[in-house]
């Protein structure tokens, strides 16, 4: 029997369970002050996948961490935020909406609550912070994970 989780016996096995594919990335830890493993230690842990334009360029992507910034700050001033992560992927990632592969941008947050994430999501601040980055995007994906020890 193989032993990867994306191809082989394992993943047949699995995609019974799932409602997507398997995707395994690394990044770049570029923004954000704690670790990325901090993340895990906390109630909730968002995971939002910025996919970034086909074809989008190096000084494209230098106006979009630029625009990040402001994000970055809105997020971490929220009450129910503990801090946050981010940075680039190595390599490609297929964008599920368009069907290619694209540069792509890993944020994660620690969260108090999902409640406490969706408060900030419907903030000006976030409007303010979100306008800016979406000119650079084919897409997003956002995920929340509690992170419980067996």
């Amino acid at each position: 029997m193989e032993k990867s989780i994306i191809s082989g016996d394992v993943n047949r096995s699995l995609k019974t369970c799932l409602n997507g594919e398997i995707t395994i990335f690394s990044f770049e830890h570029t923004f954000g002050s704690g670790e990325l493993l901090d993340t895990v230690n906390q109630p909730i842990t968002e995971i939002a996948t910025f996919y970034f334009l086909p074809g989008i360029t190096d000084e494209q992507i230098k106006e979009f961490d630029i625009a990040f910034k402001a994000m970055e700050k809105a997020v971490l001033a929220q009450p129910g935020n503990f801090g946050a992560t981010a940075g680039h992927t190595v390599g490609l990632l297929r964008n599920p909406d368009i069907g290619v592969d694209v540069k792509a941008f890993i944020a994660n947050a620690q969260w108090a609550s999902l409640e406490a994430h969706v408060a900030f999501s419907q903030t000006p601040e976030f409007g303010e912070a979100l306008g800016p980055l979406i000119p650079f995007l084919s897409g997003n994906a956002v995920s929340h994970v509690a992170f419980k020890k067996a």
